[in-house]
């Protein structure tokens, strides 16, 4: 019994990873009820095969069951350009918010939208 192939070993690594993200993204919306899910570099550095494995996972959950079908969870995916310092940048109130100064914001007041962001 040998190794498997490089090639094997790296799609079902993808496979692994792109369920992991679909059941996320199936968490976050139906938990949330976020209208928006967008992915960054993290997610999205592999490629267009990793997004499309992704679409594939909650397209196959969707024609299966008709509670996972109405969200439209595929279609709530955006992604962030390259480089995008959105990861960054998104944590920075929070971290604030968790860690009040005097004459900071009170931790109630951080403003909040309905889009999650998972950068890797």
């Amino acid at each position: 019994m040998g190794h498997p192939r490089p090639g094997k070993h790296q799609e079902k690594s993808e496979d692994t990873m792109a369920y992991g993200v679909a059941s996320a993204i199936r968490v976050i919306v139906l938990a949330g009820e976020v209208e928006t899910v967008v992915l960054g570099e993290g997610v999205t550095a592999p490629g267009d095969p990793l997004l499309r494995r992704v679409v594939d996972e909650l397209d196959a959950g969707a024609a299966a069951s008709p509670f996972l079908r109405s969200p439209r969870l595929a279609e709530r995916i955006e992604l962030l350009p390259p480089g995008s310092p959105a990861a960054a940048l998104g944590a920075a109130p929070i971290g604030a918010a968790a860690q009040p100064r005097a004459g900071s914001l009170p931790t109630d007041s951080v403003p909040t939208d309905q889009k999650a962001v998972f950068h890797g």
